[in-house]
């Protein structure tokens, strides 16, 4: 945090970013609007770690058998999607045990393993120069990049739930973010390979990991929202539809602040 800190200090005494000019009214608004979004995930983070429900669930549970509540969701779902599904249904999960016992723990994998590989091992593109990222850099893109998955998980459970009056069903949104949540589980385990940023290698691995995460929406959306396997299809498309929606707002978003210059910073 420090680190972060750091960097958007030095916007602020500069007025440039990655030597970029910009109109000090813009600037003064997005440095604002970066420190409130890193302030607000930490105290987000912080808040759910202590609240009610991950208190009770460190009391009911020793370390040891937490630890293996989260793995046999994850190994269930790998293993036996539908019977896994039923399991989750049966939970009635609050949101902050849901996050607390599964999300925050797993979205961690990707943003973690990529500032690992972006700044001490580094990639090539068509060429044999290595490229590293600057600590500062990764780390504000790692903590960035945390909060997104944070927010999409329940903002996708949030839409499952609004959707779901369309096709007869009518769970609670704490079953509804379960479902974004556990739906995700193999890109997020996959998101370990970016410790080694090789854009062949993530792809061999993510794509399959992206097919299973589709299967696992199809498996869990007529389970876990109760509603027949016909309509359950159908309600599985139209949240696919609604992810991808998600992902092309969030790389619009990220490509309209490279843009402007609020992108990577590289060592060489």
């Amino acid at each position: 945090m420090g680190a972060a800190w750091e960097v958007m200090s030095a916007w602020a005494h500069d007025g440039t970013v990655n030597g970029y000019s910009i109109p000090k009214k813009f600037y003064a608004l997005l440095t604002v609007v970066n420190i409130r979004v890193i302030y607000s995930g930490i105290t987000t983070g912080f808040a759910l770690t202590s609240t009610k429900d991950c208190r009770k669930l460190g009391a009911a549970h020793s370390w040891r058998t937490g630890e293996r509540m989260v793995l046999n969701h994850v190994w269930g779902l790998l293993s036996d999607p539908e019977s896994e599904w039923k399991t989750i249904r049966k939970e009635n999960c609050t949101i902050g045990r849901c996050y607390c016992s599964h999300v925050l723990l797993l979205a961690a994998i990707p943003p973690l393993a990529g500032y690992i590989g972006t700044t001490q091992v580094g990639w090539q593109i068509a060429s044999r120069e290595i490229h590293k990222l600057t600590p500062d850099s990764a780390l504000l893109i790692a903590l960035l990049s945390y909060l997104t998955i944070l927010v999409a998980i329940f903002s996708i459970g949030k839409l499952i739930q609004w959707m779901g009056q369309t096709y007869g069903a009518k769970q609670s949104l704490p079953q509804c973010i379960a479902l974004a949540a556990y739906t995700a589980t193999p890109l997020l385990l996959t998101g370990v390979m970016l410790v080694y940023p090789m854009l062949w290698l993530n792809l061999l691995i993510g794509l399959p990991a992206l097919a299973y995460s589709v299967y696992l929406l199809y498996t869990g959306v007529p389970i876990v929202m109760g509603i027949k396997k016909e309509r359950g299809f159908l309600f599985s498309s139209a949240v696919l539809a609604v992810g991808l929606v998600t992902l092309v707002a969030v790389l619009t978003a990220t490509v309209i602040l490279w843009d402007i210059g609020v992108g990577p910073v590289f060592t060489n």
